[in-house]
């Protein structure tokens, strides 16, 4: 109920420095223990490195999740969905909606975000780059899923010199034994001597135009759709899937 498992084995492998790489959960993850771990984490952690193999970290839920009906209802009165999950661009009726899947994973990636063996501080240092989500067949309300995140150990660098790196997360159906969804984040670690003329900087420690970049041919861009959102709509889905960020608030 309080997500405390997992609390005790990580503050044994800080107090005796061991590197603990699979963390299983019998429940979702304790939100303010993670975020205490996260600001260890910018105290003894550096802020940058220049490794490309990262160590293959995991964090997955032992105990089988079905969606709280409430939550549901909950997630779909946020995106404007009608109850039933049916209509233009939702689930079918008894489906799980496919971004609500994310909602019920997001801790995990939290989890091996601020894990004592991942190599970096988080705060400040980490953001969003893009997301690629993979409905891989329809997810029924009443299915078991059990979720898992890990981080992929390979790293890419950025044209500007920054380090880009994956988190997988997955939801696998304990009824049917297959993978049901799959979430890839790409996240980007922002490095600290990019301004001071790394890859991408020229003369006088510029950024040079990105390889294809222009100034555009004037044109104004066309308009595809409004989304007019209320102003308690980033708090609403920080209460929902426990992302307290400040960019939601």
């Amino acid at each position: 109920m309080w997500g405390l498992s997992g609390v005790w084995s990580i503050l044994g492998a800080v107090a005796t420095r061991k590197q603990l790489h699979h963390l299983q959960l019998s429940e979702q993850p304790n939100m303010p223990f993670l975020y205490w771990l996260a600001v260890l984490g910018a105290i003894f952690k550096p802020k940058w490195t220049s490794s490309k193999a990262w160590p293959a970290l995991k964090v997955s839920l032992s105990t089988p999740r079905v969606a709280d009906k409430r939550r549901l209802s909950d997630f779909r009165k946020l995106a404007g969905w009608a109850s039933t999950g049916a209509g233009t661009g939702t689930a079918a009726a008894g489906q799980l909606p496919m971004m609500f899947l994310m909602a019920e994973g997001f801790k995990l990636v939290m989890s091996v975000l601020t894990l004592p063996a991942f190599p970096v501080s988080i705060l400040g240092t980490v953001v969003n780059k893009k997301a690629k989500y993979s409905l891989l067949r329809g997810v029924g309300e009443g299915e078991r899923l059990l979720y898992s995140a890990r981080l992929a150990p390979a790293v890419r660098e950025t044209f500007s010199g920054h380090a880009e790196f994956d988190i997988v997360l997955e939801a696998a159906s304990v009824d049917k034994g297959d993978v049901v969804w799959q979430a890839v984040l790409s996240l980007v670690l922002m490095n600290p001597k990019k301004s001071k003329g790394g890859h991408g900087a020229g003369a006088g420690g510029k950024k040079e135009a990105e390889p294809g970049a222009g100034a555009g041919d004037g044109a104004a861009p066309e308009a595809i759709d409004a989304w007019v959102l209320p102003g308690d709509t980033g708090r609403r889905y920080a209460a929902l899937d426990g992302d307290i960020s400040p960019m939601h608030l």
